[in-house]
């Protein structure tokens, strides 16, 4: 997802949230003006909660806790991998044109497809360990969203074509 639409969809979450809160459309909700508990372990199964109590107490966090973040590590690079190819394959490609080179140009595209084949590789397997923290992480956290391959390779493609 573009930052810069996810940042105002987050803005207007937000206002969203606090017009309803400012109109006391939430006054008559159960627990309304008071703090959250974060302590309160509920909706973690009994049979959980000693041992998140337990790895609470010494810092340790959940693995889904770890997956997600090494997702989100793995998710950049994949994104700025992906933004270094397809410059890459924009300035060949210009270089090509520039010089009036039909060769340039087709090893500028296969260069292209092998890069976006081992892309295609990648993201599937993100994508596969992105399942997995979906299914493992408690809601409302387990709703993170794969990359579209086909998508994401047309999008850097386009944007990096010489005009």
């Amino acid at each position: 997802m573009d930052h810069r639409k996810h940042h105002n969809w987050k803005s207007w979450l937000d206002e969203q949230v606090e017009r309803l809160i400012g109109d006391g459309a939430t006054d008559h909700l159960p627990g309304a003006g008071r703090p959250l508990d974060l302590e309160e372990d509920s909706n973690i199964p009994p049979e959980e909660r000693l041992a998140r109590r337990i790895m609470k107490d010494n810092d340790l966090p959940p693995a889904w806790v770890l997956l997600k973040q090494e997702l989100d590590g793995e998710r950049a690079a994949l994104l700025h991998r992906l933004e270094n190819y397809a410059r890459d394959y924009g300035a060949r490609l210009a270089e090509a044109r520039r010089r009036n080179s039909l060769i340039l140009e087709r090893e500028a595209d296969e260069r292209w497809q092998r890069a976006g084949h081992k892309l295609r590789q990648d993201m599937e397997t993100y994508n596969r360990k992105l399942l997995t923290y979906n299914v493992s992480a408690p809601p409302p956290f387990n709703q993170a969203i794969p990359l579209n391959v086909a998508e994401e390779m047309r999008g850097a493609a386009r944007f990096y074509q010489p005009g």
